[in-house]
């Protein structure tokens, strides 16, 4: 989500009393340290026991996919390798989490929750990584006029 989207999004739960936040300056600069609520943790239990109904931003991503044909073939290459490039970054960024959160210590009691976010991670490196070799392969196609089927 975008800054704007982050902004709406954290006054909208401060609003609800589901977070709060302590303002302070740090080196000369203003700083803010949210904290959860008691009413924020139950709405987050209660939202993290609810089925999975959809993945948003990824339909989104399908939905542009689905009707790329109707771009000009000029205009789709672009439109395609901007969104590799956004993968890469988020590869990258995943890949130096994960190296980091390899190395961090955890106590005998949250090792579980650990190790759902260590999966938690592997599992998004591993479906970009997939998404980038999928989208590089249509890139190949597409620019050797392959027909699309």
């Amino acid at each position: 989500i975008d800054i704007e989207e982050r902004k709406a999004l954290i006054k909208k739960l401060i609003n609800e009393n589901y977070i709060t936040y302590d303002e302070f300056v740090e080196s000369g600069k203003n700083k803010k340290k949210y904290s959860i609520t008691a009413a924020g943790k139950e709405f987050f239990l209660n939202w993290l026991s609810q089925p999975i109904h959809s993945a948003t931003e990824h339909n989104r991503i399908l939905t542009k996919l689905f009707f790329m044909g109707m771009l000009s073939p000029e205009k789709r290459t672009p439109v395609i390798q901007s969104y590799i490039d956004v993968l890469h970054k988020k590869l990258d960024a995943l890949n130096s989490s994960m190296h980091t959160a390899k190395n961090v210590k955890v106590s005998d009691e949250l090792k579980i929750i650990a190790s759902f976010q260590l999966e938690t991670i592997l599992l998004s490196i591993q479906s970009i990584q997939f998404e980038i070799d999928w989208y590089n392969t249509l890139l190949d196609r597409i620019n050797t006029e392959e027909e699309l089927s």
